[in-house]
């Protein structure tokens, strides 16, 4: 599986929302879009093989970990302002590692 959609509610129950997971080969990590009560206004075309998300996803995971990318039709578009290797390149969706889907 490439996405994983999951559910989420607040304790009281008073917000909820969906978060798609999806397994950055640039990063060798989990990203993850929050399709609702989110900041970002996040599109996706409810494909969990071949998504396409919108706009750009951008992740910080410390000064020296920056990955930027799109995702269109289960392709990885990383910007070249991403730190990492795959940085200017456009790569294939990876499945979720078992720990995630299991």
């Amino acid at each position: 599986m490439k996405t994983d959609l999951r559910e989420w509610s607040s304790m009281d129950g008073s917000q909820h929302g969906k978060i798609l997971f999806l397994w950055c080969p640039g990063c060798d990590a989990l990203h993850s879009v929050e399709l609702e009560h989110s900041p970002t206004t996040w599109n996706w075309n409810g494909d969990l093989e071949k998504p396409t998300i919108s706009p750009s996803i951008l992740t910080h995971m410390s000064d020296v970990n920056k990955c930027h990318c799109y995702v269109r039709d289960g392709k990885w578009e990383f910007l070249s302002d991403s730190y990492h290797a795959l940085a200017g390149q456009t790569v294939e969706m990876v499945d979720l590692p078992d720990w995630v889907t299991g």
